[in-house]
């Protein structure tokens, strides 16, 4: 045990010779440290004023041997003081196997070398206000534990991986004053009914960390409980009416619980809850009547679970009106539909580590909300105006985590309140010109962890605006698009330079990534004639609403040109077609006609077999004109119908000529 102490201790001497007499008084300005103490106690009563120990010392032998007594007073201040310091320990009593300290007149003792509870209840002080017992074996929990006790004004317990696997019934009446109990991390299974009967100042308890199964009435005496966690047990259900007699609980911690058929039904009696936290318990969704009997609970934290849809705002807006802080972070939420906070008020909305993929515009329409977090998500797309509509209230942004690739063109504009903005890990190649320029409040910056390879020169002037920056772990690319960049860490503004690791080097004194020539170089100490670009151009992508452009123009002009294609294409077949004479369209047309007739089926013309192919062709030559070349023209006064029609009439009369029954043209040949 080791315990410092502070004693002042003045030593009186008085030295007397006839009927004169002198005294002078010498105060020790000792402090000691003491590794040990013994059990004996000394009969050692220090002034009541406590402000100093006297002892006179008085001599009536000659005046000559004042000053030898003098000279010899240092040599036995600090033998004196160890005594005295020693007593005064003792008398305050502090168990041998723990640390005491004293603070405003209280002691505050800590044991953690292992002992008997008994023996470290029965040898406190009384002044004792807090005690904390850590690794001691206790295994369970009675009455006899602590009726040895002389602290009556003790406030805080905290039996800490004590082992205790049982608490049996009224194991604490002894300790009525106590506020704070805490028995985390031990191997709690078994309460008994009237376990905490007696702790009737009890505004916290702690039962983190240990193996409780189930709740019955355990709980109702502790009618002043203000703070409740039950975390990391083995729960599965809540029976109902568990808390009724909670009526003053503010805080209950339920992480770590299998509570996925949690109903409101669980909670009743908890009219004045104002935090809930069910942080790990397999929930699926929120339960409908979860705010049934807790009507104004102001922050909700379900976290890591498997939710996957959360409830419209009229829910909350209705049935907790009062919820100013949603905590969902860890969840499997892939969407946020429109007007999903509608009408809320909030302080802040946590979303990290979900799934969702885009920001659409109208999910936070008629919402306040001061914090937002949507960090560690797949969003790869953000509306223009997505945060238009809360631009108000916002004072914080996390986005870290997302690939996002660019900032959204406009998207943050319109948050002129906004103070702390986290982009990192976001896949950044490069900043837009004006990217900050009207975040004209923006306190902190996180860019850490991107893709950058420049910053413009606006963009280095809206970060001494800031008080901090974080840039660490780019890919900086050393050219001469660099330069405005090199001149910023060269000058005194770096200082408002944040960097996550205090000692990276990196991060102060950034280096060139690339070219290889002068990759791992530091930016700053590199020669600027060796900044050199190979073209005068601008190095970074065209935005997002140039390529729409460009593309839209892309696909008209290949459209434009589809369309002249084919009405080329069509002209000309038309010239074509203009050009043939009479006979040839006549020919075609009676082709067309033969080769769409099956042999002996047509009724009038019939069909021709070998026989009378000589007989055909012969008088075919007869029908025709001897002039083709009038035919092709045609008379001023025929149409082109007329001559179609006299064309067909004679070749049909040559036809009939030769006989219209197949039997005929075979009796010819």
């Amino acid at each position: 045990m080791q315990t410092v102490v502070a004693l002042p201790v003045c030593l009186h001497i008085s030295c007397a010779r006839g009927n004169a007499s002198e005294s002078k008084t010498y105060r020790s300005k000792y402090q000691l440290v003491f590794k040990d103490q013994s059990s004996e106690r000394f009969a050692f009563q220090p002034d009541k004023n406590r402000r100093c120990h006297h002892i006179t010392m008085k001599s009536g032998k000659s005046h000559r041997k004042k000053h030898f007594l003098i000279n010899m007073i240092d040599r036995y201040i600090y033998a004196l003081t160890i005594l005295l310091g020693l007593c005064a320990v003792l008398v305050t009593g502090c168990p041998t196997t723990c640390t005491c300290l004293r603070k405003d007149s209280k002691e505050e003792v800590t044991c953690s070398s292992g002992g008997s509870l008994q023996t470290i209840i029965s040898t406190l002080d009384t002044s004792t206000s807090y005690l904390e017992v850590i690794s001691t074996t206790v295994n369970s929990l009675s009455p006899t534990d602590f009726s040895g006790i002389t602290a009556t004004n003790l406030k805080t317990l905290i039996l800490r991986n004590c082992y205790i696997s049982n608490i049996y019934d009224n194991s604490f009446e002894l300790l009525s004053n106590v506020v704070n109990l805490n028995l985390t991390h031990n191997s709690i299974s078994t309460i008994s009914t009237n376990a905490f009967a007696g702790l009737t100042n009890l505004r916290s308890l702690d039962l983190s960390s240990n193996r409780i199964s189930e709740l019955g009435e355990q709980l109702l005496p502790l009618v002043h409980l203000q703070k409740l966690d039950l975390g990391e047990n083995l729960l599965t259900d809540l029976n109902s009416g568990v808390f009724r007699t909670l009526t003053h609980l503010q805080t209950l911690t339920l992480n770590g619980n299998k509570l996925e058929n949690l109903h409101g039904d669980g909670l009743k009696g908890l009219g004045s809850l104002k935090r809930l936290n069910l942080r790990h318990c397999d929930l699926t969704a929120i339960p409908s009547d979860l705010f049934a009997n807790s009507r104004i609970v102001q922050i909700l934290d379900i976290g890591f679970n498997r939710v996957v849809v959360l409830p419209s705002s009229e829910v909350f807006v209705q049935k907790s009106p009062y919820l100013n802080t949603l905590i969902a972070d860890g969840n499997r939420i892939e969407s946020l539909k429109r007007d999903q906070f509608s009408n809320m008020h909030m302080a802040k909305l946590c979303l990290a580590k979900n799934r969702i993929r885009q920001i659409q515009y109208g999910v936070f329409d008629h919402f306040d909300v001061q914090e937002l977090d949507l960090s560690e998500n797949v969003i790869s797309s953000i509306h223009r105006n997505a945060f238009s509509q809360i631009a108000l209230q916002l004072t914080k942004l996390n986005l870290a985590g997302n690939p996002l690739g660019a900032i959204p063109e406009s998207c943050l504009n319109s948050l002129y309140r906004l103070q702390h903005l986290n982009l990192s890990m976001c896949a950044l190649n490069h900043l837009d010109i004006d990217e900050f320029g009207k975040l004209q409040r923006l306190e902190t910056l996180d860019l850490s962890r991107n893709r950058l390879q420049y910053t413009p020169q606006p963009v280095l002037d809206s970060f001494n605006r800031m008080s901090q920056v974080n840039i660490e772990q780019n890919a900086w690319h050393c050219d001469c698009h660099i330069l405005p960049f090199r001149r910023w860490l060269s000058t005194s503004n770096v200082g408002n330079m944040y960097c996550s690791s205090l000692y990276s080097l990196d991060c102060r004194h950034p280096k060139c990534s690339s070219p290889p020539i002068l990759a791992g170089q530091i930016i700053k100490l590199t020669d600027e004639r060796d900044l050199k670009c190979e073209k005068v151009t601008e190095r970074s992508p065209l935005k997002k609403s140039q390529v729409i452009g460009i593309s839209v123009g892309c696909i008209i002009c290949f459209t434009i040109i589809i369309a002249i294609i084919i009405v080329c294409i069509r002209h000309s077949q038309g010239k074509i077609s203009l050009s043939c004479n009479d006979s040839q369209i006549s020919s075609t047309e009676f082709g067309d006609k033969d080769r769409s007739t099956k042999p002996f089926h047509d009724p009038e013309v019939g069909s021709l077999d070998e026989s009378d192919k000589s007989f055909v062709v012969r008088n075919f030559f007869h029908s025709m004109v001897p002039n083709p070349s009038a035919v092709s023209r045609g008379s001023p006064e025929m149409s082109r119908k007329e001559l179609d029609v006299s064309h067909r009439s004679r070749s049909y009369s040559t036809l009939n000529s030769v006989g219209y029954n197949p039997m005929g043209r075979e009796s010819a040949v």
